[in-house]
C-alpha cells in the first residue's frame, strides 16, 4: 500500500459549468474522501446535514455557509470545520471552487471498530461475573443457613 497518494492539480479537476454547482471526488484513500466543488455565480447547496464531520477549505473566491442563525464568509484559504449532524447551506456570490473533505470508514474499519466493542463487552461481562463470585464468597457461596 502507498503511503502517499498525490494529487495533482485538484482543484482544477473540477470546472464551472453555468448556472451550477459541479462537484468531482478526486480522492478516495484509506479514510478520507475529497470531494471538489466548482460553484458558478449565484449557485449553491440546499440545507443538509453533514452525515459525518467535514472539513472545507476555500481553493478560490468567497463562499457563505450558513447553519441555523449562524453565516460565515469564507474567503480563499478559510478552513471551516462541520460537525457530524449539523444542518448547513453553501452559497457562492461569485465563483468559487471548495474543497470537502471527510473521513471515510470502509468495511475494515467498522469490522475492527465492531470486533473492538464485542471485546470490550466480553471483557465488561467477565468482570462483573467475577464481581459477582467475590461477593458470594464474601456471604458463604450465596447460601443462607440457619
Amino acid at each position: 500500500m502507498p503511503e502517499f497518494t498525490v494529487v495533482d492539480n485538484a482543484a482544477a479537476m473540477a470546472a464551472y459549468e453555468p448556472g451550477r454547482a459541479k462537484p468531482v471526488s478526486v480522492l478516495k484513500a484509506t479514510g478520507t474522501n475529497v470531494v471538489v466543488f466548482a460553484f458558478d455565480a449565484g449557485t449553491g447547496l440546499r440545507e443538509h446535514v453533514a452525515q459525518q464531520p467535514v472539513l472545507l477549505q476555500v481553493l478560490e473566491g468567497t463562499l457563505t455557509v450558513e447553519s441555523g442563525t449562524e453565516v460565515v464568509k469564507l474567503r480563499q484559504g478559510d478552513l471551516l470545520h462541520i460537525e457530524q449532524g449539523v444542518s448547513h447551506s453553501v452559497e457562492a456570490a461569485e465563483r468559487a471552487r471548495l474543497d470537502a473533505a471527510r473521513a471515510a470508514m470502509n468495511a475494515a474499519d467498522v469490522e475492527q471498530v465492531l470486533a473492538t466493542m464485542e471485546r470490550l463487552k466480553a471483557e465488561q461481562d467477565r468482570h462483573a461475573a467475577e464481581q459477582s463470585d467475590a461477593r458470594r464468597e464474601q456471604v458463604g457461596g450465596g447460601e443462607f443457613h440457619l
